[in-house]
């Protein structure tokens, strides 16, 4: 980092490039999830199945793709608040990797026991709901499905919004 703060660019630069990064790379990993699907229901048969009850449309799964991209992007945002705060990488991979699984227990640990319920929200994977998209198809006429996914956007730009903040005040110390 200190070589590449080194060169004629701005900390805001910097910052820019990992969302542009993110905008470019989180719609193509949404569409290989897609292909994915799409290549697993086919070689299993459920693409070209006759029975109603064993047909799978992998078309009904691509709307959901754009919850799947808000996951990913607010993952991408408090990680990337953690980055720009954190002095070694392996510790705020750690970091990150410990929040990110702590939310993901708290969420599924409060589906199963009540007294952990009302924590569920404090967590990014409450608003990861993508089955009303898939199973409705008049998903976007619900305003569940609009508000959870406006809260994962909201997380992701108030997670780049606070890297940028954080990373254009603090001092970078030299190598060690």
């Amino acid at each position: 980092m200190e070589l590449l703060l080194a060169q004629p660019i701005t900390r805001s630069q910097v910052i820019r490039a990992h969302l542009y990064v993110d905008l470019l790379t989180i719609p193509i990993l949404c569409l290989i999830l897609w292909a994915g699907t799409w290549v697993g229901a086919t070689a299993v048969g459920l693409v070209s199945q006759t029975n109603p009850d064993l047909h799978a449309d992998p078309m009904r799964f691509g709307p959901s793709l754009l919850n799947v991209a808000l996951l990913v992007f607010a993952v991408t945002g408090y990680t990337m608040w953690l980055s720009s705060a954190g002095r070694f990488r392996g510790r705020v991979l750690g970091l990150a990797i410990v929040i990110t699984l702590v939310q993901f227990l708290v969420n599924v640990i409060g589906q199963l026991w009540s007294t952990a319920e009302p924590l569920r929200p404090f967590t990014v994977f409450f608003y990861y709901q993508p089955q009303p998209m898939i199973l409705k198809p008049d998903w976007y006429l619900m305003w569940p499905v609009w508000g959870r996914m406006a809260v994962l956007l909201g997380v992701g730009l108030a997670g780049y919004g606070m890297a940028w903040w954080t990373f254009k005040r603090r001092d970078l110390p030299a190598p060690l």
